[in-house]
């Protein structure tokens, strides 16, 4: 058995579920556009790779402070359906997960993005392993505004991949990973097979980025 590490934004999913979230959260009137302002930053400063990820994990949950878990994962369950997110997914990348499991891999989604987002979307891809952004919830399951660990970006992919591997009872060895960022050019590095989905000039320009394959998973066959 071999662990296959999957990034989800712009590798998994054609797009970022951060903006499918928001968009959705717009929609239902939980935000109003003024909160979609600062989003443009950040995104520039992540796809060079200077985003201070917590910053944006703080931002991002703001809806979220204090809500019921009930109407939190209400809304979680509106973007993923309503909201397109599960059928923006790369038909290429939901065929890997099924070749891999079919060859004795085991998938893991490792993702900056939030866990109460991230979750219900491995959930619908029937994948048991997940890293994600670890919010803190308090005892009724609200989310209260702290991180609850390390977010899994950039050379914390490799720190929270170990983790899932402990958990799993697995090593790196004959391990697959795919990405399509800067940000995800550790967790590459670290793999023993490393493969990218229309991968950024920035992580192209990578030293090492010339042993990672490239795949088009916007083919429906």
């Amino acid at each position: 058995m071999h662990a296959a590490y999957f990034d989800m934004d712009g590798t998994l999913l054609k797009g970022d579920s951060n903006d499918f979230l928001t968009q959705y959260l717009l929609r239902r009137g939980v935000i109003d556009k003024s909160f979609l302002d600062p989003l443009h930053d950040f995104h520039l400063r992540y796809v060079q790779g200077q985003l201070a990820i917590e910053d944006f994990v703080y931002y991002i949950i703001k809806p979220f402070i204090g809500m019921e878990a009930t109407t939190r994962d209400e809304l979680i369950d509106g973007c993923l359906h309503e909201g397109g997110l599960l059928a923006a997914l790369r038909p290429g990348g939901l065929r890997e997960i099924a070749r891999q499991k079919r060859n004795a891999g085991i998938p893991m989604i490792v993702s900056s993005t939030i866990d109460c987002l991230i979750k219900p979307i491995a959930r619908a891809l029937k994948i048991d392993y997940v890293a994600a952004a670890p919010l803190e919830y308090d005892a009724q399951g609200r989310i209260t505004g702290k991180l609850a660990g390390k977010v899994p970006y950039q050379r914390q992919k490799v720190e929270r991949i170990e983790e899932l591997l402990a958990q799993a009872k697995l090593s790196n060895r004959d391990s697959c990973a795919y990405g399509d960022s800067i940000n995800d050019y550790e967790m590459l590095c670290y793999a023993a097979h490393s493969f990218v989905i229309k991968p950024s000039e920035a992580l192209m320009k990578q030293p090492l980025s010339g042993r990672f394959q490239p795949l088009n998973w916007d083919v429906t066959l």
